[in-house]
């Protein structure tokens, strides 16, 4: 299994599931390390399959507003 969260490789190895820890790119772009400590940010992913993306990403623009 490959993960994208660094947390995901401890989980799925405590369960006996050979797991490589890849990473994702999008994280690099969103800097969780800022500055402002009262900023909280989240993340709208909406997926890669077609269908993920057309249920999903009209309710981000709507949240997003």
């Amino acid at each position: 299994m490959i993960s994208i969260f660094p947390f995901e490789q401890k989980y799925f190895e405590a369960k006996k599931t050979s797991v490589l820890y890849f990473g994702n790119p999008l994280t690099e772009k969103i800097n969780p390390n800022s500055n402002q400590e009262d900023v909280h940010k989240i993340a709208l992913l909406p997926g890669s399959r077609n269908q993920e993306i057309k249920k999903t990403f009209a309710s981000f623009f709507r949240i997003g507003k």
